[in-house]
């Protein structure tokens, strides 16, 4: 794998979908070609939940309100309802069921779907608020 290429390839396919003035939120990893957009950590997320005790996930996302979620394979190794593994991975758990209760509350739509082999299946989400 070259991942030069596949970097470039998705950095391609992900600029196909951002609009400008797009607030983007995902994995910092694609922040580095998009960065004339306002780009949010998906980690956001997790701190804003910790420092506004009993606050949920849609408040969270309220709270930072991107148009566009770019939803990796890292990132949705974050999102799930098992309370197990290490201790890092507890610390930036998101809900699974949370997060698709958001979803589908946002009418988000996928915009696209990009298949690599070095970042997974990368999910586009663009958010109607």
């Amino acid at each position: 794998s070259n991942g030069s290429m596949n970097f470039e390839h998705v950095q391609s396919r992900l600029s196909q979908e951002i609009l400008p003035g797009d607030t983007l939120m995902g994995s910092q990893t694609y922040w580095f070609r998009l960065y004339d957009n306002a780009y949010l950590s998906w980690e956001n997320l997790i701190y804003f939940k910790r420092m506004n005790e009993g606050s949920d996930l849609e408040a969270a996302f309220k709270a930072f309100r991107p148009d566009v979620l770019i939803l990796d394979q890292h990132w949705q190794e974050y999102i799930s309802d098992v309370v197990a593994g290490e201790v890092y991975f507890q610390s930036l758990r998101l809900s699974r069921s949370e997060f698709d209760r958001f979803l589908a509350g946002m009418n988000a739509g996928l915009l696209t779907t990009i298949d690599d082999q070095q970042y997974g299946p990368i999910l586009v989400y663009r958010l109607h608020w």
